[in-house]
């Protein structure tokens, strides 16, 4: 009778919550697949920051970034090939004469039913001030290759930081080339981080160090690091307020740092400017990192409830032994409550590495402007700027996080889990 009812308890307690390594495994199965699916965006972002244009936008996806060989003058290069291959049969012939005496130029064999070359001569396009205009008499071209349809038009790859982009592009080696030409073979894009980099950077009277990537960063880690540092302060000293000193109006003034949460931005964001404007901030740093060092309502919410979670043992032993308040806050319970200050640090270096609005509202001069603003400024300025250039932009601005939290994770989910916990 007692080995059944043994049994008994030992089948309940399986059943009830007892470990079950296979169901154990194929729930954190399910749990890391769900959790992979937020990396596709990164993933995508970090791949197609390694790619060539013609590959950014292509469908299906091209995960692996990959390079087009082509046969240029005798020599394997790397291309960039048109969208698709040629539709009707196309010659490449030497322009004599005109505005491109010596020019290689592409044209259809026939167009609209009629030949395109009569008499060894053609109408040719040039290309002045940015637009294309025809030559005014037709021109004496030289056929050297003919193209049949199915062909393809590829250009040699120049990278998008060359000084002499411009020129070298008008004079880049081209040809149209047979589909067992072409050759595709996995490739790295590094140059696009190098072009992100000269792309961002002001032209103009300005010296080089004053506008792009680097002297956003620092601009950016200034903020942060003031920031931070405010955050820290001022939120640890009054959520050990709350915590653990008894004064007069506390549950009051703490329901009133609840409601502020409530607030949304938008409301509060015109006053704000309007105060600032009075200081005479505008046009400094000033707005971006001064609010924090006046507590933030969420932090010290956190805080408090991570320092109720203390042993007040200990806080009592130090007052016995005449430490003051201070004393105790500095000694007893920072050292304690390491993973939470962690905790609020991380966030609110994130909150101010992203903060889009706060710049956008406060700073004037480009060479303030922090990376958001000047990732939003890049991309403005260059009208249609390639999606690769973009992306190997958006990387340099995301990895500092990433490298980050990869650095303090164990501190940040160490703090989450124990915030809230009483002992």
């Amino acid at each position: 009778m007692a080995d059944k009812e043994e049994d008994l308890v030992s089948g309940y307690g399986t059943r009830a919550g007892g470990h079950n390594p296979a169901m154990t495994g194929a729930l954190h199965m399910v749990l890391l697949a769900a959790a992979s699916l937020f990396l596709i965006p990164f993933v995508w972002m970090a791949v197609t920051s390694l790619k060539p244009l013609d590959q950014t936008m292509s469908l299906p996806p091209t995960w692996i970034p990959r390079a087009t060989m082509a046969t240029l003058d005798g020599q394997r290069t790397v291309v960039i090939k048109d969208g698709h291959a040629l539709k009707t049969d196309h010659v490449i012939v030497i322009q004599h004469g005109g505005h491109d005496d010596g020019k290689r130029k592409l044209l259809p064999v026939s167009v609209d039913g009629k030949p395109s070359i009569v008499d060894g001569k053609a109408m040719l396009k040039y290309t002045y001030a940015g637009h294309e205009q025809f030559e005014e008499n037709p021109v004496p071209v030289e056929v050297v290759k003919n193209c049949p349809a199915g062909f393809w038009h590829v250009e040699e790859w120049l990278p998008e930081y060359a000084k002499d982009r411009e020129k070298s592009k008008a004079e880049k080696r081209w040809d149209c080339v047979p589909e067992s030409d072409l050759s595709s073979v996995p490739h790295a894009f590094w140059s696009n981080y190098q072009s992100a980099l000269v792309r961002m950077r002001e032209q103009g009277d300005l010296p080089w160090y004053a506008t792009g990537f680097p002297r956003y960063l620092i601009n950016t880690l200034w903020v942060c690091l003031l920031s931070v540092t405010g955050v820290v302060v001022s939120c640890t000293l009054v959520a050990y307020s709350f915590a653990f000193l008894d004064f007069p109006g506390r549950k009051i003034l703490f329901a009133v740092t609840m409601c502020v949460m409530m607030i949304p931005f938008p409301a509060t964001m015109v006053p704000i400017f309007e105060v600032f404007r009075w200081l005479g901030w505008t046009g400094t740093f000033k707005p971006l990192w001064a609010p924090a060092w006046f507590g933030g309502a969420f932090y010290i919410f956190l805080l408090r409830q991570f320092f109720l979670g203390l042993p007040k043992d200990l806080l009592d032993a130090a007052r016995i032994d005449g430490c003051t308040e201070l004393e105790i806050l500095w000694h007893v319970v920072v050292p304690l409550a390491r993973p939470a200050l962690a905790m609020v640090a991380l966030f609110q270096f994130q909150g101010s590495w992203n903060d889009f609005m706060g710049p956008m509202l406060y700073l004037t001069d480009k060479s303030q402007f922090t990376l958001a603003v000047g990732l939003q400024a890049f991309q403005s300025q260059h009208g249609g700027t390639p999606f690769h250039i973009l992306m190997a932009a958006s990387m340099m601005f995301s990895m500092p996080l990433v490298i980050l939290y990869l650095l303090a994770r164990k501190s940040f989910m160490k703090g989450i889990a124990m915030t809230g916990i009483k002992g």
